[in-house]
């Protein structure tokens, strides 16, 4: 299968939204993956995103998605948002196992890295 032909379309917002993350909770990377580039109609976009922070150490993962999602609306997002926030080594050992981190990853692209 071509990667190409099924990688995420990465839109100004979702840009300004990762560059909003990288400046309220450190986000050093943010993935995006599956979103409007899996929807067949406009109404099946939904938008998904791997935040990794070191800020979310000692934080727990039920609430630290907290005030995430009115970042996404204030930069213009529109449409649901998934979030899986995880710190960079939660990140390195989710990626060594069988997760959905490790199987979307390949596909995902990071919003902080100019294309």
């Amino acid at each position: 299968m071509d990667t190409a032909a099924t990688r995420p379309v990465v839109t100004p917002t979702l840009t300004g939204s990762a560059l909003r993350l990288r400046d309220e909770v450190a986000a050093g990377l943010v993935f995006f993956f599956g979103g409007d580039s899996c929807a067949i109609e406009p109404d099946d976009i939904d938008y998904d995103l791997i935040v990794v922070s070191a800020r979310f150490s000692g934080v727990d993962r039920r609430n630290r998605e907290n005030g995430l999602r009115e970042l996404w609306y204030a930069t213009g997002g529109e449409g649901p948002l998934d979030l899986i926030c995880v710190t960079p080594r939660e990140l390195e050992q989710a990626q060594r196992r069988a997760t959905l981190i490790a199987d979307v990853l390949p596909h995902a692209v990071d919003l902080l890295v100019p294309i």
